[in-house]
Order: C-alpha cells, then structure tokens, then sequence
C-alpha cells in the first residue's frame, strides 16, 4: 500500500487500462501485483523527495491532489515499463504532475488538507446561510400578510 495513492485509487483515476498496462484480465485483483507495487512505491519516493524540503512526513492525511498525481505518475511509470517510447501526452501529463510537485516544494503551490477544504467549506456555507437568512427575512418583512405576526 501507498501513502498517496494504493491499487484501488490507481483502478478508480486511471480505470481499465491498468489492467492491459499489467497484462491482467480486466477486474483481477491487482492489491498484491508486484508491478503495480513497484510504481505505487517510486511515485511515493517521487512525492516525498518533492515534499520533504517544505512539509514535514508523513502528511497526517493525504490532499486529494497528492493522490490525483500520485495516480499520474504510477501510470507513467506503468507505461514506461511497457513502451520503450512513451508518448507526448503520457510525457506531458507526468511533467505536468511533477511540475505541481515542484510548485508544492517551492512554496507556489499551496497543499490543500482534507481538514482545510471542510473549514473552508463550512465558513462558506454559513456566509451563504446568513446571507440566504438576511435576504428571506427581508423579503418576508416586505409582504402585507407577514405584518400581522
């Protein structure tokens, strides 16, 4: 298993094409494949060589945008392994991924914790929530019927 990512993740970003990139019929169980292991540990040492300088590991949970990388980078690996040329998109989309890793080592990428987004989603959904209150109350106070209680 992973830090950022294990089999079952890689399965649900990537999908069946897993499977033909291990030579494994279609919804085998792949947790224990030797291959996919490989990968998932070097996209791991990846990230961590890219982390470590700035967070300190292990992260106590795993953004989703650590896994949505890590994800990238063990199907890169896993093309890599069956094609001696790997090409332009596979290349540019594992760039990409090492790319957002130098933003999160260099500090131009800020790491979003699962913890932070539900803050950050609960501080937003009470501004709505207040402001939805204000403008019904408003709305209510203006109508002829609502005066009588």
């Amino acid at each position: 298993m992973g830090t950022y990512i294990d089999a079952t993740g890689v399965i649900l970003h990537q999908g069946d094409q897993v499977y033909d990139l291990l030579d494994v019929a279609n919804g085998s169980d792949v947790s224990g494949n030797t291959t996919l292991l490989k990968a998932i540990s070097t996209a791991d040492s990846i990230i961590n060589d890219h982390l470590r300088p700035r967070y300190s590991l292990p992260l106590e949970s795993v953004p989703d945008s650590l896994e949505s990388i890590a994800s990238e980078i063990v199907r890169y690996k896993l093309v890599q392994r069956r094609q001696e040329v790997v090409n332009d998109e596979d290349r540019r989309v594992y760039e990409d991924a090492l790319s957002m890793l130098k933003g999160y080592r260099d500090g131009k990428n800020t790491l979003e914790f699962p913890a932070q987004a539900e803050t950050s989603d609960r501080a937003t959904a009470e501004v709505v929530e207040v402001g939805s209150s204000d403008q019904h109350s408003q709305h209510l106070s203006s109508q002829p019927w609502f005066k009588n209680f």
